[in-house]
């Protein structure tokens, strides 16, 4: 029960008004003077104080300075005889939370009371209740076999549910918002099982893939519009929302997703996302520059810019000079492209390549302070907030738009927290992957956690996985040796992986900005 002090020289006279809080579950002392109530709430803790402007002896200013020497937190109301007093009393040091103008009702006290005793609970109760409808709504969807575009749906209001239960960290909500993500994971690793070998036969009844990116948009109107693509390496739909909140201002943004082919490794969907082409269909069109190096990330992606210039070359679009390609390892790096922002004016199209919150990733368990930075998910976006918000990468996208690019944000795969360990064995070589896996004979201590390609090969692999299996691990699952548990639990459990097939890896984010004029 919240504890109220009202402090009015006139206090037998508002009785009514008294008896009328009661009723709605306050609890009501007084005082008819200002000493008697700062000496009131030496002896106990109130939560608010409502104060007369004009008493005798101690004015309700002055009373109110008092009372906060003791209580610097205790909320305060002050009641004034005229709008104008109260506006000037709201300008005094910020002590005052909210003013009435003489004559006031109960209903208006109490309004004003629950307006900022219970800011918080009104405004929990009113995300609980949506809350509940849009549970009703992802479920009822979860159970009616989703399309790849009820999925995009799903996986919007998922992560816009992410980002509002970090501002009012409601552990209840988000218990049951865990397990409404787990189930959908189960669900949506079922329906890639079923479904990801159908698109890639061709079939045109499939969604977006890594291999559309740039037909769909980058390629459309480059001839007439300066285009900069910005790919920022393992950044998941719910950090993308981030950065297109922190640039919403300055840009008009058009927010789209597609799905990343499988594995969700970088060394097979960023050249995919680059050459418009899967794996296996890169080794066969351009086998000088094919790499099967797939253990060593920067060994397979380190032709990137030969793949986009082969991808317009295809369609007769020959950039010249006027194609920039960079690539940014360390934060430090970004200062080389800023300083030289204006050498880009005369730029057809722009890629950057963002290499370092994936290395951020990776490097979370050998680093304390990453570590205790990025523990959850939460505290992670938190990180990536503060990061982008001072970054130079920002002050490079409003330089972009202020030169007149179109920009093009998005990124080659996401990543999932693993909290779950799925054991592997075969015979020979095994590949080091944590979510994804490659070699001979392979099997695993749970089925439903994994799914399983007999033959890589008709998954549009390249030929180096002849005679081999590969396997990628569902949900919030990795792979582990037996003699490789102590593994989990010391550098795996609680980290951020990607490789294999869940909705925060799989469904990406696209965002489209023009600088607003």
């Amino acid at each position: 029960m919240n504890k109220i002090i009202w402090v009015d020289d006139e206090i037998s006279l508002l009785k009514p008004h008294i008896m009328y809080l009661e009723k709605k579950g306050y609890e009501i002392d007084t005082a008819t003077n200002g000493y008697d109530a700062v000496k009131m709430i030496k002896e106990k803790n109130y939560d608010l104080a409502i104060l007369d402007e004009m008493m005798v002896g101690l004015d309700g200013l002055e009373t109110l300075r008092q009372i906060k020497a003791v209580d610097t937190a205790i909320k305060a109301i002050m009641v004034t005889k005229s709008e104008e007093e109260g506006i000037f009393l709201e300008a005094v040091g910020g002590m005052i939370d909210d003013y009435l103008t003489k004559p006031v009702s109960p209903l208006q006290l109490y309004l004003s009371i629950r307006k900022n005793l219970e800011k918080e609970d009104l405004i929990t109760e009113n995300l609980s209740k949506s809350y509940i409808k849009n549970y009703k709504i992802i479920s009822g969807m979860l159970d009616k076999d989703p399309s790849f575009d009820d999925w995009i749906v799903i996986n919007g209001m998922i992560t816009g549910w992410s980002l509002r239960l970090d501002e009012i960290k409601d552990s209840n909500l988000a218990a049951t918002f865990d397990d409404l993500r787990a189930n959908a994971n189960v669900i949506f690793g079922s329906y890639i099982q079923e479904n990801y070998g159908k698109w890639l036969t061709g079939n045109p009844d499939k969604p977006l893939l890594s291999t559309d990116i740039l037909d769909r948009f980058v390629i459309p109107g480059l001839k007439q519009e300066k285009t900069a693509l910005i790919v920022i390496d393992c950044f998941p739909f719910d950090q993308m929302s981030i950065i297109e909140e922190l640039l919403k201002d300055k840009f008009t943004i058009v927010k789209d997703s597609y799905f990343s082919i499988l594995p969700t490794a970088t060394q097979f969907a960023r050249n995919a996302l680059f050459s418009g082409l899967f794996p296996s269909e890169i080794e066969e069109k351009y086998p000088e520059i094919y790499s099967d190096n797939f253990e060593d990330e920067k060994s397979s992606n380190r032709f990137e810019q030969e793949l986009l210039e082969k991808k317009l070359g295809s369609l007769g679009i020959d950039l010249g000079k006027k194609l920039k390609y960079s690539k940014v390892f360390k934060i430090e790096e970004f200062s080389k492209i800023e300083s030289a922002i204006n050498d880009l004016k005369d730029t057809q199209l722009f890629a950057l390549v963002v290499n370092m919150v994936d290395f951020l990733i990776h490097n979370r368990k050998k680093d304390e302070l990453l570590s205790e930075m990025m523990f959850t998910e939460s505290s992670y976006r938190s990180t990536i907030k503060s990061w982008f918000d001072n970054s130079a990468l920002q002050r490079i996208i409003n330089s972009l738009g202020d030169l007149g690019f179109k920009i093009v944000i998005t990124t080659d795969h996401g990543a999932k927290l693993i909290n779950k360990f799925t054991k592997v064995s075969g015979d020979g070589t095994i590949s080091s992957g944590i979510r994804m896996k490659f070699g001979k004979n392979l099997t695993t201590s749970n089925k439903k956690q994994t799914l399983y390609w007999q033959k890589p090969t008709e998954y549009k692999m390249p030929s180096v996985f002849k005679g081999m299996n590969m396997i990628l691990a569902k949900e919030d699952h990795c792979f582990v040796f037996e003699k490789n548990l102590n593994d989990f639990y010391k550098q795996i459990k609680n980290s951020f992986q990607h490789g294999g097939v869940s909705i925060e890896e799989m469904i990406l984010p696209v965002l489209t900005l023009k600088k607003k004029k």
